[in-house]
């Protein structure tokens, strides 16, 4: 039978009696899953056609595991760090640009740990101040990477949904020739808060520290830089406050190394 639509279907168990969700009929062949899944969870999930002669069979059914929640690994392996700056001991390779126009300095106002954080003043006149990582590269034994950073804003909104003033990340793949924003997608812990103006979609309003996570997995063997970019406007700032960031870390699920053994087992 020659299928014209198609309906998916995704369950807990194989015998599809706990169906999570069930698509609407379509002509597409593909199908984007609204937030309904639970993290490290194996579904089970079919397909069925339908045409001008009624509904077909259901096809066989096929399995996926979803990931772990951002900063866990599935049984067996760790959370292990592929890279951390505490921003406690000096620069340490990060930049900033431009050269001149950047409030990005390492400030000890109100940092997360330590003593220090980068920070990005909130300033009344247009700005696009960044903030540029040294290069990191990013392991390939290590699955489900996250770079993870403690973040504290204070930076003008619009309202409840957009932001006048705002951070986000950027990620470049041949050492700060070309960037990419991190899609809001691959945001998996604090999510972005609303568009800028230029429709980057960005953090603003007022937030006391939080676990930012943000999945660069498909990134993994690369060298890459990462790039915190805080973009203000003309209007209203938060002087002398603004966008703090702090323990910026790469981090994967691995297996943990035996670093002791006691050597006292039997013969």
């Amino acid at each position: 039978m020659q299928g014209q639509t198609y309906v998916a279907e995704v369950a807990t168990d194989a015998g599809f009696t706990n169906i999570v969700f069930t698509s609407t009929a379509s002509t597409a062949t593909e199908v984007r899953l609204p937030p309904v899944l639970s993290n490290d969870t194996t579904y089970f999930w079919r397909v069925r056609s339908t045409n001008i002669c009624g509904t077909g069979v259901d096809s066989a059914s096929f399995t996926f595991t979803t990931r772990p929640a951002a900063g866990h690994c599935p049984a067996g392996l760790s959370l292990i760090d592929g890279f951390r700056d505490t921003m406690d001991s000096g620069i340490n390779g990060w930049t900033t640009d431009p050269v001149s126009g950047t409030t990005w300095n390492q400030s000890t106002a109100r940092p997360f740990s330590g003593t220090t954080s980068w920070l990005a003043v909130d300033v009344t006149t247009a700005s696009d101040q960044r903030l540029i990582s040294p290069a990191i590269a990013l392991p390939v034994d290590l699955s489900s990477l996250l770079l993870r950073f403690k973040q504290d804003v204070t930076m003008e909104a619009n309202g409840a949904t957009a932001c006048y003033d705002g951070g986000f990340v950027e990620i470049s793949t041949d050492n700060g020739g070309s960037w990419t924003v991190i899609a809001p997608t691959n945001v998996l812990e604090d999510f972005y808060d609303g568009p800028l103006s230029g429709g980057e979609q960005a953090w603003c309003g007022t937030q006391p520290y939080t676990t930012a996570s943000l999945d660069i997995d498909s990134f993994a063997g690369q060298s890459v830089r990462f790039r915190f970019r805080a973009i203000t406007d003309t209007s209203v700032g938060s002087v002398p406050h603004g966008w703090y960031v702090d323990d910026v870390a790469v981090v994967g699920c691995g297996i943990p190394v035996l670093l002791f053994k006691d050597g006292f087992e039997g013969p």
